[in-house]
Protein backbone atom coordinates (compact mmCIF):
# COMPACT_ATOMS: atom_id res chain seq x y z
CA UNK A 1 0.00 0.00 0.00
CA UNK A 2 1.62 3.49 -1.11
CA UNK A 3 1.05 6.40 1.25
CA UNK A 4 2.35 10.07 0.46
CA UNK A 5 2.61 13.04 3.05
CA UNK A 6 3.77 15.79 3.10
CA UNK A 7 5.62 18.39 5.84
CA UNK A 8 8.98 16.69 5.37
CA UNK A 9 10.42 18.44 8.35
CA UNK A 10 7.54 18.91 10.67
CA UNK A 11 6.59 17.03 13.36
CA UNK A 12 3.04 15.32 12.23
CA UNK A 13 4.95 13.75 9.53
CA UNK A 14 7.65 12.67 10.38
CA UNK A 15 6.06 11.15 13.16
CA UNK A 16 3.32 9.76 11.52
CA UNK A 17 5.52 8.38 8.37
CA UNK A 18 7.97 6.45 11.04
CA UNK A 19 5.02 4.91 12.27
CA UNK A 20 3.75 3.86 9.02
CA UNK A 21 7.01 2.95 7.89
CA UNK A 22 7.36 0.21 10.83
CA UNK A 23 4.37 -1.36 9.82
CA UNK A 24 5.71 -1.85 6.45
CA UNK A 25 3.16 0.67 4.42
CA UNK A 26 5.57 1.75 1.37
CA UNK A 27 5.70 5.77 2.76
CA UNK A 28 6.64 9.19 0.52
CA UNK A 29 7.36 11.71 2.58
CA UNK A 30 7.63 15.33 0.50
CA UNK A 31 9.27 18.18 2.34
CA UNK A 32 10.89 21.85 0.59
CA UNK A 33 14.01 20.63 2.14
CA UNK A 34 14.78 17.11 4.14
CA UNK A 35 17.82 17.56 6.34
CA UNK A 36 17.14 13.72 8.29
CA UNK A 37 16.54 10.28 7.43
CA UNK A 38 13.49 8.09 8.69
CA UNK A 39 14.45 4.21 8.20
CA UNK A 40 12.76 2.54 5.09
CA UNK A 41 11.09 6.05 4.29
CA UNK A 42 11.80 7.48 0.75
CA UNK A 43 12.05 11.51 0.63
CA UNK A 44 11.42 14.31 -2.55
CA UNK A 45 12.20 17.41 -2.33
CA UNK A 46 8.58 19.34 -3.43
CA UNK A 47 8.26 22.31 -4.85
CA UNK A 48 4.90 23.56 -4.16
CA UNK A 49 4.94 25.76 -7.41
CA UNK A 50 4.76 22.85 -9.18
CA UNK A 51 3.01 20.03 -7.35
CA UNK A 52 2.19 17.85 -10.49
CA UNK A 53 5.21 16.97 -10.32
CA UNK A 54 4.36 14.58 -7.43
CA UNK A 55 1.90 12.45 -9.63
CA UNK A 56 4.36 11.92 -12.88
CA UNK A 57 6.19 9.27 -11.69
CA UNK A 58 3.98 7.94 -8.89
CA UNK A 59 0.69 6.17 -10.00
CA UNK A 60 -1.93 4.35 -7.77
CA UNK A 61 -1.61 6.42 -4.64
CA UNK A 62 -3.94 4.46 -1.81
CA UNK A 63 -3.19 6.86 0.74
CA UNK A 64 -2.33 11.01 0.62
CA UNK A 65 -1.93 12.36 3.77
CA UNK A 66 -1.35 16.21 4.17
CA UNK A 67 0.14 17.61 6.97
CA UNK A 68 2.16 20.62 5.48
CA UNK A 69 0.83 24.25 6.81
CA UNK A 70 1.87 27.60 7.99
CA UNK A 71 1.57 27.87 12.11
CA UNK A 72 -0.65 30.07 13.73
CA UNK A 73 2.30 32.49 14.89
CA UNK A 74 3.50 32.80 10.93
CA UNK A 75 0.27 33.46 9.71
CA UNK A 76 -0.78 35.98 12.15
CA UNK A 77 2.11 37.81 10.91
CA UNK A 78 1.57 36.96 7.20
CA UNK A 79 -2.62 36.44 7.10
CA UNK A 80 -2.10 36.81 2.77
CA UNK A 81 0.53 33.79 2.81
CA UNK A 82 -1.68 32.21 5.28
CA UNK A 83 -4.39 31.86 2.22
CA UNK A 84 -1.99 31.19 -0.53
CA UNK A 85 -0.22 28.08 1.61
CA UNK A 86 -3.03 26.48 3.60
CA UNK A 87 -5.72 27.47 1.95
CA UNK A 88 -5.25 27.56 -2.00
CA UNK A 89 -2.14 24.88 -2.13
CA UNK A 90 -4.27 22.41 -0.22
CA UNK A 91 -7.00 23.25 -2.69
CA UNK A 92 -4.65 22.56 -5.94
CA UNK A 93 -3.15 19.78 -3.90
CA UNK A 94 -7.21 18.26 -3.47
CA UNK A 95 -7.56 18.89 -7.23
CA UNK A 96 -4.59 16.82 -8.75
CA UNK A 97 -5.11 13.98 -6.12
CA UNK A 98 -8.99 13.69 -7.82
CA UNK A 99 -7.32 13.95 -11.23
CA UNK A 100 -4.73 11.17 -10.49
CA UNK A 101 -7.52 8.79 -8.79
CA UNK A 102 -5.98 8.60 -5.42
CA UNK A 103 -7.95 6.43 -3.51
CA UNK A 104 -7.93 8.33 0.02
CA UNK A 105 -7.22 11.75 1.42
CA UNK A 106 -6.35 13.22 4.57
CA UNK A 107 -6.40 16.92 5.50
CA UNK A 108 -4.97 17.83 8.88
CA UNK A 109 -7.19 20.99 9.42
CA UNK A 110 -8.09 22.13 13.36
CA UNK A 111 -10.17 22.71 15.99
CA UNK A 112 -9.15 26.51 15.40
CA UNK A 113 -11.36 26.89 12.86
CA UNK A 114 -14.40 27.12 15.10
CA UNK A 115 -12.92 30.35 16.36
CA UNK A 116 -13.13 31.84 20.41
CA UNK A 117 -15.94 32.45 22.61
CA UNK A 118 -17.08 28.72 22.59
CA UNK A 119 -19.73 27.35 24.42
CA UNK A 120 -21.25 23.88 25.49
CA UNK A 121 -20.48 21.07 23.18
CA UNK A 122 -18.66 21.63 20.20
CA UNK A 123 -19.63 19.40 17.46
CA UNK A 124 -19.21 18.84 13.42
CA UNK A 125 -22.03 20.86 12.87
CA UNK A 126 -20.96 23.78 14.75
CA UNK A 127 -20.58 26.98 12.31
CA UNK A 128 -16.66 28.28 12.08
CA UNK A 129 -16.28 30.99 12.76
CA UNK A 130 -12.16 31.76 13.20
CA UNK A 131 -11.41 35.84 12.74
CA UNK A 132 -7.83 34.58 13.34
CA UNK A 133 -5.88 33.87 9.80
CA UNK A 134 -4.71 30.58 11.09
CA UNK A 135 -8.26 29.32 11.76
CA UNK A 136 -9.33 30.82 8.62
CA UNK A 137 -7.07 29.69 6.01
CA UNK A 138 -7.57 26.18 7.81
CA UNK A 139 -11.47 26.64 7.16
CA UNK A 140 -11.36 28.17 3.73
CA UNK A 141 -8.76 24.97 2.43
CA UNK A 142 -11.75 22.49 4.10
CA UNK A 143 -14.20 24.20 1.92
CA UNK A 144 -12.12 24.14 -1.08
CA UNK A 145 -10.84 20.70 -0.76
CA UNK A 146 -14.86 19.45 -0.45
CA UNK A 147 -15.72 21.44 -3.94
CA UNK A 148 -12.81 19.66 -5.29
CA UNK A 149 -13.43 16.01 -4.15
CA UNK A 150 -17.31 16.21 -3.23
CA UNK A 151 -18.41 14.45 -6.82
CA UNK A 152 -14.92 12.62 -7.32
CA UNK A 153 -13.76 8.92 -6.15
CA UNK A 154 -11.28 10.06 -3.63
CA UNK A 155 -12.62 9.30 -0.31
CA UNK A 156 -11.58 12.49 2.18
CA UNK A 157 -10.90 13.10 5.97
CA UNK A 158 -10.75 16.22 7.16
CA UNK A 159 -9.63 15.80 10.42
CA UNK A 160 -9.88 19.15 12.89
CA UNK A 161 -7.10 18.04 15.53
CA UNK A 162 -6.81 19.94 18.53
CA UNK A 163 -3.19 19.70 20.41
CA UNK A 164 -1.17 16.73 19.39
CA UNK A 165 1.50 15.62 22.11
CA UNK A 166 4.60 14.47 20.29
CA UNK A 167 8.15 13.66 20.65
CA UNK A 168 10.18 15.06 17.44
CA UNK A 169 12.43 12.70 15.38
CA UNK A 170 15.49 14.93 15.88
CA UNK A 171 16.20 18.19 17.30
CA UNK A 172 15.88 19.78 14.29
CA UNK A 173 12.18 19.21 13.83
CA UNK A 174 10.16 22.60 14.29
CA UNK A 175 8.04 21.82 17.22
CA UNK A 176 10.02 24.13 19.76
CA UNK A 177 7.11 26.94 19.82
CA UNK A 178 4.72 24.23 20.98
CA UNK A 179 3.61 24.02 24.69
CA UNK A 180 4.22 20.70 26.06
CA UNK A 181 7.41 20.69 23.83
CA UNK A 182 8.41 24.47 24.95
CA UNK A 183 8.10 23.08 29.12
CA UNK A 184 9.84 19.88 28.84
CA UNK A 185 12.77 21.52 26.61
CA UNK A 186 13.03 24.33 29.34
CA UNK A 187 12.50 22.19 32.37
CA UNK A 188 15.35 20.31 31.57
CA UNK A 189 17.25 23.37 30.35
CA UNK A 190 16.69 25.45 33.67
CA UNK A 191 15.18 22.80 36.12
CA UNK A 192 11.74 25.16 36.17
CA UNK A 193 8.16 25.14 34.43
CA UNK A 194 7.84 29.35 33.30
CA UNK A 195 4.28 29.88 32.26
CA UNK A 196 4.07 32.64 29.83
CA UNK A 197 1.01 32.96 29.46
CA UNK A 198 -2.18 32.32 31.91
CA UNK A 199 -2.51 29.09 33.33
CA UNK A 200 -5.58 28.88 33.56
CA UNK A 201 -6.24 28.98 29.71
CA UNK A 202 -7.56 25.48 28.86
CA UNK A 203 -7.12 23.28 25.75
CA UNK A 204 -7.74 19.69 24.70
CA UNK A 205 -4.73 17.32 24.28
CA UNK A 206 -3.77 14.49 22.37
CA UNK A 207 -0.95 11.87 21.56
CA UNK A 208 0.50 11.49 18.59
CA UNK A 209 0.20 7.94 19.48
CA UNK A 210 -3.71 8.04 19.26
CA UNK A 211 -3.37 9.81 15.48
CA UNK A 212 -0.60 7.20 14.56
CA UNK A 213 -3.25 4.45 15.71
CA UNK A 214 -6.39 6.24 13.85
CA UNK A 215 -4.73 5.89 10.60
CA UNK A 216 -3.37 2.57 11.38
CA UNK A 217 -7.12 2.11 11.83
CA UNK A 218 -8.73 3.62 8.99
CA UNK A 219 -6.35 1.88 6.75
CA UNK A 220 -7.27 -1.20 8.11
CA UNK A 221 -11.11 -0.19 7.77
CA UNK A 222 -11.92 1.85 4.86
CA UNK A 223 -15.60 1.00 4.24
CA UNK A 224 -17.14 2.29 7.82
CA UNK A 225 -15.49 5.52 7.17
CA UNK A 226 -17.84 8.49 4.79
CA UNK A 227 -16.18 11.45 3.31
CA UNK A 228 -16.75 14.08 5.74
CA UNK A 229 -15.08 16.49 8.60
CA UNK A 230 -14.56 14.55 11.93
CA UNK A 231 -12.90 16.65 15.51
CA UNK A 232 -10.07 14.79 15.90
CA UNK A 233 -9.72 15.12 19.79
CA UNK A 234 -9.57 13.55 23.43
CA UNK A 235 -12.86 15.47 24.15
CA UNK A 236 -11.50 16.46 27.65
CA UNK A 237 -10.37 20.21 28.19
CA UNK A 238 -6.98 20.43 30.23
CA UNK A 239 -5.56 23.53 31.91
CA UNK A 240 -2.22 25.10 31.13
CA UNK A 241 -1.57 25.18 34.71
CA UNK A 242 -2.55 21.23 35.32
CA UNK A 243 -0.34 20.06 32.74
CA UNK A 244 2.48 22.03 33.75
CA UNK A 245 2.00 20.05 36.78
CA UNK A 246 1.55 16.52 34.89
CA UNK A 247 4.94 17.35 33.57
CA UNK A 248 6.67 18.22 37.05
CA UNK A 249 4.94 14.99 38.47
CA UNK A 250 6.50 12.57 35.32
CA UNK A 251 9.79 14.05 35.96
CA UNK A 252 10.42 13.91 39.26
CA UNK A 253 8.58 9.85 39.53
CA UNK A 254 11.14 9.44 36.87
CA UNK A 255 14.26 11.72 37.02
CA UNK A 256 13.75 12.55 40.86
CA UNK A 257 13.90 16.00 40.02
CA UNK A 258 12.04 18.97 41.74
CA UNK A 259 10.81 21.86 39.67
CA UNK A 260 9.40 24.94 40.14
CA UNK A 261 6.04 26.36 38.63
CA UNK A 262 6.66 29.89 37.66
CA UNK A 263 3.72 31.67 36.98
CA UNK A 264 3.80 35.59 35.48
CA UNK A 265 0.93 37.13 37.87
CA UNK A 266 0.54 39.77 35.12
CA UNK A 267 -1.05 37.11 33.18
CA UNK A 268 -3.67 35.66 35.70
CA UNK A 269 -7.23 35.43 35.59
CA UNK A 270 -9.96 33.67 35.91
CA UNK A 271 -11.70 32.52 32.58
CA UNK A 272 -15.04 31.89 32.16
CA UNK A 273 -14.75 28.53 29.57
CA UNK A 274 -17.62 26.25 28.95
CA UNK A 275 -16.83 24.05 26.10
CA UNK A 276 -15.38 20.86 25.14
CA UNK A 277 -15.00 19.09 21.61
CA UNK A 278 -17.56 16.03 20.67
CA UNK A 279 -15.74 13.12 19.63
CA UNK A 280 -18.76 11.13 19.23
CA UNK A 281 -18.55 10.85 15.31
CA UNK A 282 -14.97 9.58 15.11
CA UNK A 283 -15.99 7.14 17.88
CA UNK A 284 -19.02 6.00 16.14
CA UNK A 285 -16.85 4.35 13.54
CA UNK A 286 -15.50 2.22 15.68
CA UNK A 287 -12.49 3.79 17.38
CA UNK A 288 -11.61 4.91 20.30
CA UNK A 289 -10.01 8.24 21.46
CA UNK A 290 -8.20 8.98 25.10
CA UNK A 291 -6.10 11.37 26.75
CA UNK A 292 -3.46 9.30 27.62
CA UNK A 293 -0.56 11.48 26.87
CA UNK A 294 1.85 10.51 29.90
CA UNK A 295 4.14 8.44 27.75
CA UNK A 296 4.23 10.74 25.11
CA UNK A 297 5.01 13.40 27.83
CA UNK A 298 7.49 10.88 29.25
CA UNK A 299 9.13 10.58 25.96
CA UNK A 300 9.91 14.24 25.05
CA UNK A 301 11.43 14.72 28.73
CA UNK A 302 13.37 12.08 28.02
CA UNK A 303 14.59 13.81 25.03
CA UNK A 304 14.95 16.62 25.38
CA UNK A 305 16.89 15.24 28.59
CA UNK A 306 19.42 13.50 26.18
CA UNK A 307 19.77 17.14 23.46
CA UNK A 308 18.81 20.01 25.88
CA UNK A 309 22.70 21.40 26.23
CA UNK A 310 22.08 21.61 22.26
CA UNK A 311 19.54 24.21 22.32
CA UNK A 312 20.08 27.95 21.59
CA UNK A 313 18.02 30.63 23.78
Amino acid sequence: MKIFLTGGRGLLATNIASFLGNLGYDVHLFGRSVQQKIDGIKFSELNWNNLDSIFNSHKEIDLFIHCAGINAYQCELDPIEALRFNSYLTGKLSELCALNKVKNFIFFSSIHAYGNNLNGLITEESIPNSSHPYGFSKYVAEKLLQANLYKSNTKYLILRLSNIIATPINSETRCWHLLPNSLCKELKKSKSLVLKSNPNIKRDFVAISQLNEFIKYFLLNQEVFESGIYNFASGQMMKIYDLAKLIRKINFDNFGEEVEIIIDQNKLRNIDENFNFSIKKIKDSGFNLTQNIEKELLSMLNFSSSIYSKFKN
